[in-house]
């Protein structure tokens, strides 16, 4: 059986160790077989606030696709979109970080269930985002 997870995302700057940590987690949690991504194209338009993205849909597409874990990727606009991606893909699967857990989400009332990742761990867009904007290098012997 093909169980087909569903992660949504911006996956901007690119697809960071955060979203990677989650999809295995997911994978050899057993809870799924495949992912499918839903690919947020541009999360200022329906929502200003949010952080404007750095990378072509298309160069977020091409990391997207070299990620063992995800079987087929779909691009999404605005909430609406995401919520009828949803509806027709049928996902067995909704994976969100334990972060929305009691809160409210686009597609909740369609009772897919849902796997909270677990957030062992200091990734996230805006840190890597912050990262780029100050010229925070890496240097050997820090992690």
């Amino acid at each position: 059986m093909n169980r087909r997870g569903f992660l949504a995302g911006c996956f901007d700057p690119f697809p960071h160790p955060g979203y990677i940590l989650a999809m295995r987690e997911v994978i050899e949690n057993n809870r799924c077989d495949t992912i499918i991504i839903g690919l947020h194209i541009n999360p200022i338009e329906e929502r200003p606030t949010k952080s404007p993205v750095y990378c072509s849909p298309k160069e977020r597409r091409t990391m997207l696709e070299a990620i063992r874990y995800v079987s087929h990727i779909v691009n999404y606009n605005s909430e609406e979109q995401l919520y009828n991606l949803l509806k027709n893909l049928k996902p067995e699967l909704r994976i969100l970080g334990e972060d929305y857990q009691n809160k409210h989400y686009t597609g909740d009332d369609l009772n897919i269930p849902v796997y909270y990742t677990s957030r062992q761990h200091n990734y996230s867009a805006t840190q890597f985002r912050d990262r780029i904007k100050n010229n925070e290098y890496w240097s050997p012997g820090t992690e």
